[in-house]
């Protein structure tokens, strides 16, 4: 029973903090502003660290309903490292011999003008900050 409202106060810190949903606002509104510009599709987003106790793959899973895309990957001998994503912000598909090709320079187009976090400008950030694709 302890163990369950462990799980459940950390459940409930499972939220975007302050100082991550103004950067959040202040990236959508630029996204908004640079996808009217130039007609492109503009990526926002934000990466914060989950608490250790919170299964994000169990999350994913328990969300997840009929169709949906989803994505877990756990690696426990990296510090505990899980990535979990459900849904999709865009979706890159392609077929044929090339689309090995194709996808990667769709993924890369997407990528030039996200509006993310980025690992290599601040190490203080998650692992997996920025772009994902699952």
């Amino acid at each position: 029973m302890a163990e369950q409202r462990e799980l459940a106060s950390a459940v409930d810190r499972l939220t975007l903090g302050a100082d991550a949903e103004r950067r959040f606002a202040r990236r959508v509104e630029e996204a908004i502003r640079r996808a009217r510009r130039s007609g492109r599709r503009t990526l926002a987003s934000v990466t914060t660290p989950v608490p250790a106790e919170i299964d994000v793959s169990a999350c994913v899973l328990r969300a997840c309903a009929a169709g949906d895309r989803s994505f877990c990957l756990e690696q426990p001998e990296r510090d505990g490292f899980a990535l979990a994503g459900l849904g999709a912000a865009a979706v890159v598909e392609a077929t044929g011999e090339e689309r090995f090709d194709q996808a990667a320079a769709a993924c890369r187009r997407l990528a030039e003008g996200a509006l993310c976090d980025d690992e290599a400008s601040d190490p203080e950030r998650p692992a997996a900050a920025g772009p994902v694709w699952l």
